[in-house]
C-alpha cells in the first residue's frame, strides 16, 4: 500500500498556511464531504460547547476537542472507537490486514 498525500479539500477550498486542522481534513476525507463544510459544521458544533475554566473553545482551524469531534462524527451515525488507551500500548497498526476489502482507498 502506498502513500498517497491527501489534504481533504483544504487546498482547494482556498485555505492556506499551517493550521492545525488535522481533526477537519481527517474528517472531510474519512466522511466524502467537502472541507469547508466539515470546517463550518465543526465550528458551529464547538460554539455550542461551554468551555471549561482555562480551557479554550474547539476550533476548526487550531485544534479540536474529543468531545467536539465525537458530536460531530455521531451526527453522521459514526462511531469513535479508541484504539489505544493509556498504559495499553498500541494494539493496532496500519496494515492492509487490519482494513476490510472494500475499504474505499
Amino acid at each position: 500500500m502506498d502513500f498517497v498525500y491527501n489534504d481533504g479539500g483544504r487546498a482547494a477550498s482556498g485555505y492556506k498556511g499551517r493550521p492545525g486542522d488535522c481533526v477537519v481534513r481527517a474528517s472531510a476525507i474519512a466522511v466524502q464531504k467537502p472541507y469547508r463544510e466539515v470546517y463550518d459544521a465543526i465550528n458551529a458544533l464547538a460554539l455550542e460547547e461551554r468551555t471549561r475554566r482555562g480551557r479554550t473553545r474547539s476550533s476548526a482551524r487550531s485544534g479540536v476537542e474529543r468531545t467536539t469531534y465525537e458530536r460531530y462524527l455521531k451526527q453522521l451515525r459514526w462511531e469513535w472507537v479508541p484504539t489505544m488507551q493509556v498504559g495499553s500500548g498500541c494494539r493496532v497498526h496500519r496494515r492492509t490486514r487490519n482494513y476490510p476489502r472494500d475499504a474505499w482507498w
